[in-house]
Formats: structure tokens, sequence, C-alpha cells
């Protein structure tokens, strides 16, 4: 008998996913004789869902995509070597799987505080461009 991974005896229940349970629910299928097998030689046990369990304290990034860790840099911390890192960055990951994954991991691991950034006076104090001194000029005669 095939062994699978989406159904496991714990404790005193059957608990299987909602992958192999969608398959398991269909008579005929792999899935369903193996369920039965496993309840023939369980009969006691009940059969259960799993569930994945929920961390409430696990903080969140909403809003945080690969544009808006852009603008923070460029607009917000204005540092040269920090948009050239960045843009480094991004362009070692690109076209690796877990893409944006690594690049918010290297975001966060930088600036930890982003979220202390008061957005509202970022629009209002823009970097000033840079202009050269102004300097008279010299009338040639």
């Amino acid at each position: 008998m095939k062994k699978f991974n989406g159904c496991v005896v714990k404790g005193n229940a059957i608990v299987m996913t909602k992958a192999f349970a969608k398959n398991a629910y269909t008579p005929g299928t792999e899935e369903f004789r193996y369920l039965a097998e496993l309840h023939k030689a369980f009969p006691d046990f009940s059969i259960v869902m799993r569930t994945a369990k929920e961390n409430k304290n696990k903080e969140k990034h909403d809003g945080l995509t690969i544009a808006r860790m852009d603008f923070i840099i460029k607009n917000y911390i204005r540092d040269d070597v920090a948009i050239a890192e960045f843009d480094e960055v991004k362009k070692f990951y690109k076209g690796m799987n877990g893409y944006y994954g690594k690049v918010k991991g290297w975001f966060l691991n930088k600036y930890p505080n982003y979220q202390d950034i008061d957005f509202a006076d970022v629009a209002t104090s823009q970097k000033p461009e840079d202009k050269a001194p102004a300097t008279p000029e010299l009338a040639i005669a």
C-alpha cells in the first residue's frame, strides 16, 4: 500500500490535509482506499481535517511592496549608497524563487523601524534639488 503524506495518525485521530481529503472523498481513488484501510485499522479514531495554526502575534507588513521599499529608500532615507545597495539586491535576486521575500528580508534587516516613518511629511519635505551656488556673472567687455 502506498503511503500518503497528506494523511497521518496522530494521537487518537486520523488527520488529513485539505488536498488529501478532496481526493479521499471520491470513491475509487487511491486516497479513498488508503483512508478506508486506516479507518479499518483504527475504527475508534476520528477522522479530522488538519488546520493551520494562526500566529496572532505575527508582525505584518501590509502594503510593503518592492515599489514601496524603493519609494522609502529614495524619498525618505535619501542615501545614495542605500539606493545603490537596494538596486543591487533587486538585481541579485531577480529571477530566483522567493524574489519578493528575499528582497523584503533584506529591507527589514536593514530598516527594521521603517514603520515609524511619518509618510505624511515625506511629500512636503522633498530633497532640495542640487543647484550650483549662485555666482555673479562676469561682464565681458
